[in-house]
């Protein structure tokens, strides 16, 4: 019977995109807006407990608190952000067994992971999904270059272990700070090298883990591969450089799923974050990028922000630190 309905759902739709002349080029079928926006945000909203746009915070924990995220409020309770990405672990070196990647976290990253009672779990409790951000460390090993899937696979197991055993929602990949190509002996960049990840990422977590992409580096080119394409794997994907505004192409993912706004909370203009806020509600794309939160009072900054995103009000409710 469900599979009935459902056949039934699915041909009303492909008539009603006949009806309105609706076409899709083949390498870009997601860029077309859903038919319906409120109920596409609904089943986001409903998969992962976030806003529309959602909020995303990069924190750079070599200096700044995981709990200030926590700190800022809109008028129904809810937190303003929605996303904290812990910045970052990294992709190293590793010689033993035949292995050429291994996740390493400084002592930083592994306080924030050890001390997650206070550093994570409360954030958690009032709606917050917390990502780990992977990227580079200036060893020639990234995202872009596993030599083989074995090796994205164990690399992939490595990472899941890691959201399982720390509560985490999710992983963050980004591709800066590789240096491909800079030490002789370390793997070529692989053209199948990021498709890889996704695939034996989504294997290896549940479902309902986020997977976000931070779109810069070497990977940018390794997007669509035999047969696969990265949207298929990714939740959200993000324009990468503070203080500027631009759609991004990441094939198979649609504007609902992507940032094009990217902002650093301490050095882009307040003025500037509010018209990218403006312009991310009336351009539908599904988040809006932040970085460099700090302990300092941000209100006035978030407020502006979520005035355009959502036309509400944020508020300092918790204590920075």
């Amino acid at each position: 019977m469900y599979t009935q309905i459902r056949k039934i759902k699915i041909a009303t739709f492909i008539s009603l995109l006949m009806m309105l002349g609706i076409s899709c080029s083949k390498d870009d079928i997601s860029e077309e807006e859903p038919v319906n926006l409120e109920e596409f945000t609904e089943a986001q909203e409903k998969a992962h407990g976030l806003k529309s746009p959602a909020s995303v915070m990069y924190i750079e924990v070599n200096n700044q608190k995981m709990q200030n995220a926590g700190a800022y409020t809109l008028p129904n309770g809810k937190p303003m952000i929605d996303i904290a990405v812990i910045f970052a672990a990294n992709i190293n070196y590793h010689t033993q067994n035949g292995r050429t990647h291994k996740l390493s976290m400084n002592p930083n990253v592994r306080r924030v992971l050890n001390n997650r009672n206070n550093t994570i779990k409360p954030l958690q409790r009032k709606g917050i999904k917390v990502l780990l951000s992977i990227l580079g460390n200036h060893q020639a090993v990234g995202i872009a270059n596993f030599p083989t899937r074995a090796e994205a696979r164990r690399f992939a197991k490595e990472v899941a272990n890691v959201v399982k055993n720390n509560g985490l929602d999710g992983v963050d990949l980004d591709d800066e700070f590789a240096k491909y190509g800079s030490i002789p002996g370390r793997p070529a960049i692989n053209r199948n090298s990021f498709i890889w990840l996704l695939q034996e990422l989504r294997a290896a977590m549940p479902s309902n883990k986020i997977i976000t992409y931070y779109r810069i580096g070497e990977s940018t080119s390794q997007m669509q591969s035999q047969g696969k394409r990265a949207g298929q794997f990714l939740d959200f994907a993000f324009q990468p450089f503070y203080g500027s505004y631009a759609n991004i192409n990441v094939p198979g993912l649609g504007k609902r799923k992507k940032a094009a706004a990217a902002v650093d909370v301490t050095r882009t203009a307040a003025s500037t974050a509010r018209d990218f806020a403006n312009r991310t509600k009336r351009d539908r794309y599904g988040a809006f990028v932040m970085y460099n939160l700090d302990g300092v009072n941000r209100e006035s900054y978030l407020n502006g922000i979520s005035q355009g995103l959502y036309g509400k009000q944020t508020k300092l409710t918790g204590t920075l630190q």
